[in-house]
């Protein structure tokens, strides 16, 4: 018998030591919904007779409804602790993240993988709340599982001198409860978000411990004729102390996509003034590379969407 025949899984969340490319979870991140719980950390573990838990592997998944009205398995964050078992290990926790997608009568499991790293990732690494981790062979692993690529965003970094300035208002919102209001309405109006929620019921909710990151200069909003963007970003300070020049925009909202470019570039110059020269941008669609290219920007990975049917679909 290997180690495997004593593993278990268990709805917990490993030592916060091992989830360093989580930077903006807490212990009290799990989220409910209508009395059901929608957050599963779902850890593999052995236990020695003296009580001692050993980890072996850990998968983060999310139940929501999407824009079309469909039910989805989201996973992130994979880990795994036992190099010798790792396939073995993939195996356990995607089994349980199946049987939440069925009970969930779930129509898609989605996996936001990481392809073509080229340097160094700013965080956070993904938008999605709990985060990601780069981890390709999980991304082979989902391949295998039969898992179809539907998407491909780019990640692009820039050392910024300031540019003209675009025919756009940017702003920030000093209300957190209007700033709030105002960034899910576009996050409910943006093809980019995918979830399906009710804003004025989730603005009436109490805010979350994770919205300490939801400060009132790190949320940038847009506007222009051609219609809104929302950008989050994140001093890489709070990250590693020594990063004073580095920042990272982590989500990029927008009601119309010929809006984003020059949302970009005035974000940028407001970056600049802030310190921060030096940034990388994530969420970036293809239509934008060559212009981002044409401006001194680089690539640091693309964010590929891989897919899995269930039978519920």
């Amino acid at each position: 018998m290997t180690i495997m025949t004593y593993a278990r899984t268990a709805i917990l969340l490993p030592p916060l030591t091992f989830l360093e490319d989580a930077p903006l979870v807490t212990l009290t991140s799990h989220v409910i919904e209508k009395n059901v719980l929608v957050t599963y950390p779902i850890s593999l573990f052995t236990r020695e007779d003296m009580g001692k838990m050993n980890w072996l592997g850990f998968l983060y998944a999310f139940l929501f409804t999407g824009k079309d009205g469909k039910k989805v398995a989201q996973i992130s964050y994979p880990l795994c602790f036992d190099q010798s078992h790792q396939w073995e290990i993939f195996e356990r926790l995607f089994e349980e993240v199946e049987e939440l997608a069925s009970a969930f009568k779930a129509s898609r499991i989605v996996y936001e993988g990481y392809n073509n790293v080229k340097k160094p990732l700013f965080k956070p690494y993904s938008a999605v709340t709990f985060g990601n981790t780069v981890n390709a062979a999980f991304l082979d692993f989902v391949k295998a599982k039969g898992f179809t690529q539907t998407d491909v965003n780019y990640c692009y970094e820039v050392e910024w001198s300031p540019h003209h300035t675009c025919d756009v208002n940017l702003y920030t919102i000093s209300d957190f409860h209007h700033r709030r209001g105002h960034y899910l309405e576009l996050c409910r109006a943006s093809p980019s978000f995918s979830q399906l929620f009710d804003a004025e019921s989730v603005a009436a909710l109490p805010p979350h411990s994770i919205e300490r990151y939801f400060k009132r200069e790190w949320v940038i909003f847009t506007e222009s004729e051609k219609g809104k963007c929302c950008f989050r970003w994140f001093p890489q300070s709070i990250f590693a102390k020594e990063m004073t020049r580095e920042a990272k925009i982590a989500r990029i909202l927008f009601t119309a996509p010929e809006t984003v470019f020059e949302s970009v570039l005035e974000t940028l110059n407001y970056l600049h003034a802030q310190g921060k020269p030096r940034v990388q941008i994530a969420d970036i669609p293809e239509n934008l590379i060559d212009d981002l290219e044409k401006m001194g920007a680089s690539p640091v990975h693309e964010t590929v969407y891989m897919v899995y049917q269930c039978s519920n679909g």
